[in-house]
């Protein structure tokens, strides 16, 4: 009962995460799960939760996405993650964790304005098949952001387009995982666990962040985001 609540309050944090500031929420909950249940589980496990959390968040923010870029990156997401959840399946752990500590330490210097790297709208495709490889190598579709903001996305319409994006990326890597043979019944069990987390997480955070605004939210993804590059860097140590 106490994993249970652990996980149910896991999903919670990263869905009103991700809601509050558009980025974090995945990377938090790989990284976490990895050094409780090791990479490869901590992918298989996260993704359903991740996809129904996604699926839930464009729901919310229908009315903001931008259909043209979102149908653009998928073309390009949904074959890279495809590819990447087959590859990443027979990754050593060590190479997984070390991806999560570059992807994590990524999005800490993005959210903090360290790294003002933005690709062209002309590398839609190409840069969303590498990001969909990377997002199911890590389980974090951090990657998505700089292009998104490239093309102009910022606020709600930033959240929505970068979760139908990373919905995509997350029914990519699930099939190859699926094809893997890296699911089983304990995985869905927790997954179910910490995709009901990410629901209530993403009702939490969009009530928040009406409340507190945008300088706040972000101040609280910087503060998640060393948390996770801690435990990223840990997970390799250990």
């Amino acid at each position: 009962m106490l994993e249970a609540i652990v996980l149910v309050l896991g999903g919670i944090g990263a869905g009103a995460l991700s809601t509050m500031a558009g980025m974090g929420g995945g990377v938090l909950l790989v990284v976490t799960m990895s050094l409780a249940l090791g990479p490869h589980a901590a992918l298989a496990t996260t993704a359903p939760a991740l996809l129904a959390g996604n699926l839930h968040r464009t729901w919310l923010y229908r009315h903001a996405v931008d259909r043209g870029v979102a149908l653009t990156f998928l073309i390009g997401a949904l074959p890279g993650a495809l590819v990447g959840g087959l590859v990443s399946a027979r990754m050593p752990d060590t190479a997984i964790e070390v991806l999560l500590v570059i992807v994590t330490a990524f999005a800490l210097a993005r959210a903090a304005g360290k790294l003002e790297w933005k690709p062209s709208a002309r590398a839609y495709l190409p840069f969303a098949f590498g990001a969909g490889m990377v997002a199911a190598g890590s389980g974090a579709g951090i990657l998505v952001s700089p292009i998104l903001v490239a093309g102009g996305l910022a606020g709600e319409a930033l959240i929505a387009t970068s979760s139908v994006v990373a919905a995509t990326m997350h029914v990519g890597r699930i099939a190859g995982y699926g094809v893997a043979g890296l699911f089983g019944g304990a995985a869905l069990v927790v997954s179910l666990l910490l995709g009901g987390g990410i629901l209530a997480g993403n009702v939490l955070g969009g009530r928040v962040r009406a409340r507190i605004g945008e300088a706040w939210c972000m101040r609280l993804t910087h503060l998640v985001l060393v948390v996770s590059l801690i435990a990223a860097v840990i997970g390799i140590a250990r």
